[in-house]
């Protein structure tokens, strides 16, 4: 299977949406609050692409993958990835892995220091995926409403700390 990955443009909103719908379904009634792909449309996909930028999967020119990445706001210098959706029948593929590959070399390449996402508590498997992928638990976050953590900041490093002496 040779997966092609490339920026996604307004054109691929309907494949994207399905893509997302369709990733996050299983995670339906295990999280509070819902996630918010459940409320996402082809309209509120578009109107991300005005301030982030888009990635998708691609087999045999079919979107079976993406991920929405952009400055993070609260800390200059770091990039924020998010959505990152694969449709479950490529699942267990590295289609995930390539797609956080791809957003770690945009990274290095515009400059950024850290990537930085959010992973749901409740999701345990998600999070030890991205610690094998050598991120860490940056800390917790609460969505608004809500007097208990529900997500955790995880962050990797794009910086080498290998110095030439």
């Amino acid at each position: 299977m040779i997966v092609q990955i490339r920026r996604g443009h307004e054109a691929d909103c309907d494949a994207v949406l399905a893509t997302l719908k369709a990733s996050f379904a299983p995670y339906q009634g295990r999280l509070n609050p819902p996630s918010g792909v459940h409320t996402e449309t082809v309209y509120t996909l578009r109107d991300k692409l005005a301030s982030q930028t888009l990635l998708v999967a691609e087999v045999d020119g079919r979107v079976v993958g993406c991920v929405f990445l952009m400055p993070f706001k609260q800390q200059e210098g770091d990039l924020y990835f998010g959505r990152l959706a694969v449709l479950p029948m490529y699942q267990k593929q590295g289609i995930a892995r390539r797609l956080v590959e791809h957003v770690e070399r945009y990274g290095r390449e515009h400059g950024f220091q850290r990537v930085r996402l959010g992973v749901r508590i409740a999701l345990s498997e998600n999070v030890h995926t991205f610690q094998r992928l050598g991120y860490e638990i940056a800390g917790k976050g609460q969505h608004e409403g809500y007097d208990q953590a529900t997500y955790y900041h995880m962050s990797k490093s794009l910086v080498s700390h290998c110095q030439a002496d």
